[in-house]
């Protein structure tokens, strides 16, 4: 699938942080400092609760634009 998107998204209030992109090859970042922006990602969202009792420990998980399998989830 060209262009699928790739997200971490929080449990807690359903908002996602695009982690890459494939344009008909492997996935790649645009962020400048990747890790800066993933840190103020967590930190925003550790304990976040707004929509769903989550466990912090399971807080965040992995959603594709397109899911071509049973079982991945879409954002």
């Amino acid at each position: 699938m060209a262009n699928n998107r790739m997200y971490l998204v929080c449990r807690g209030c359903n908002d996602g942080l695009l982690m890459g992109k494939t344009l008909g090859g492997g996935y790649y970042t645009f962020y400048d400092n990747m890790t800066k922006t993933l840190d103020d990602f967590y930190e925003e969202h550790a304990f976040c609760d707004k929509k769903n009792e989550v466990n912090w420990e399971n807080q965040f998980e992995i959603r594709y634009e397109s899911a071509n399998e049973d079982g991945v989830k879409e954002y």
